[in-house]
């Protein structure tokens, strides 16, 4: 299991945060389009990834463990169903072909 930071790094990701912020608002009123553009791009992105290890630095180990669980159950719950479908299709298909049968015996003798 991966050390949970405490207090240091959420705080620097946060700090990280708040200059890419203001980097962002300096880098819209000076440069040329094309360019300004393009580091803007990049800082999105950047910023991005800082606020998924945000979440993932802040996230409590057990929630993300019930949730794993609740996905595998919802999988074998869909995968039941599924098969259930299909068994009530087959079992719809094999009666329908024995009223045919019997519906040809009653009309040829």
């Amino acid at each position: 299991m991966a050390p949970r930071f405490v207090g240091t790094a959420p705080v620097h990701l946060r700090t990280a945060l708040h200059l890419l912020g203001e980097l962002d608002d300096q880098l819209r009123q000076g440069l040329p389009t094309r360019e300004r553009h393009a580091l803007v791009l990049l800082l999105a992105a950047t910023r991005r990834q800082l606020w998924l290890a945000v979440v993932a630095l802040e996230a409590d180990p057990r929630v993300a463990r019930r949730s794993a669980v609740m996905t595998g159950v919802g999988m074998v719950v869909w995968a039941l169903r599924a098969m259930i479908t299909i068994l009530c299709a087959g079992l719809a298909l094999l009666r329908a072909a024995l009223r045919v049968v019997r519906l040809a015996r009653v009309m040829w003798p």
